[in-house]
């Protein structure tokens, strides 16, 4: 893989994650994106479990 290619998927991974400064680790932009996919769906199952009705 070239530098450029690199910097490119650095480039890519930064606005997928919603980080702009170049110096944070990506393990630790996709540890923030998973905990935001975590918290995501813990709310979800909160809304659906308030919304059913129980039988």
């Amino acid at each position: 893989m070239t530098a450029s290619e690199i910097e490119r998927l650095e480039q890519a991974a930064r606005s997928v994650f919603g980080h702009d400064d170049g110096d944070t680790l990506i393990t630790q932009e996709k540890q923030s994106f998973t905990d935001r996919l975590r918290a995501f769906f813990q709310k979800r199952m909160a809304v659906r479990a308030v919304s059913s009705p129980s039988y």
